[in-house]
């Protein structure tokens, strides 16, 4: 569950059917992978309806309750049963990813309660890019968590690493992923053919981007020129 490439996307079943880095890198060569040598945001990020944070131990509880869902369990490769001991491993496996510069795991949560919502993922993807993937719990799906949580990590990480593309990958037949991109700004380019190994073998992806110089315009805000 920690993987995002696994998570590309996780995303949030039928909720989207309505709806400080201390130094920048260099930027990155065409085939360099990406190493997100970023610390978890403090303060959270937030838009007033949902705040985003690393993931501490107090949430395992909450992770726990929300991967008893069947289809976050059908979409990530999670553990069966997934017990209070995985949640706390996920929890010290994301630590590790933030401090190796590997994976970034972030907290989703509700703004007004503080309570675990779900949580998204950033990763190096081929081209010196980045992707994002999330999973909502189902008591949460309705309201645009996962939209908002693509629009502010998508701002906060264009602000803290020199990249010039941001991603988002999705399953063919996972459509709710696919209208949470839609809806962040992302722009569907087309079915990747075998693009992704999988326990499987090589899977299609549908793939969405988010480019540097249009997320001020879609994101509204005015983000740093890195390059």
């Amino acid at each position: 569950m920690g993987n995002p490439i696994a998570s590309l996307n996780q995303a949030s079943g039928p909720e989207e059917a309505d709806e400080p880095v201390e130094s920048a890198p260099e930027p990155l060569g065409a085939d360099e992978p990406v190493g997100l040598h970023l610390r978890p945001p403090d303060p959270p990020l937030s838009d007033g309806v949902i705040a985003v944070r690393g993931l501490l131990p107090e949430d395992a509880e909450a992770i726990r309750d929300a991967c008893q869902d069947l289809e976050i369990a059908r979409r990530i490769p999670i553990p069966n049963p997934y017990t209070l001991e995985s949640a706390l491993a996920f929890i010290e496996e994301s630590e590790a990813g933030w401090a190796e510069g590997r994976e970034a795991t972030f907290a989703i949560l509700d703004a007004a309660t503080g309570r675990l919502v779900g949580a998204a993922s950033l990763q190096g993807s081929p081209g010196g890019n980045v992707a994002f993937g999330c999973w909502v719990a189902a008591e949460a799906r309705g309201r645009g968590v996962g939209t908002r949580t693509a629009r502010l990590i998508a701002r906060w990480t264009f602000a803290s690493l020199p990249i010039e593309r941001l991603e988002i990958m999705t399953e063919p037949d996972n459509l709710a992923p696919q209208r949470l991109a839609e809806k962040a700004g992302f722009v569907r380019e087309g079915l990747l053919r075998r693009y992704l190994e999988a326990d499987e073998g090589r899977v299609d992806v549908v793939m969405f981007s988010l480019l540097r110089d249009e997320a001020s315009a879609t994101l509204g805000d005015e983000i740093p020129d890195h390059t």
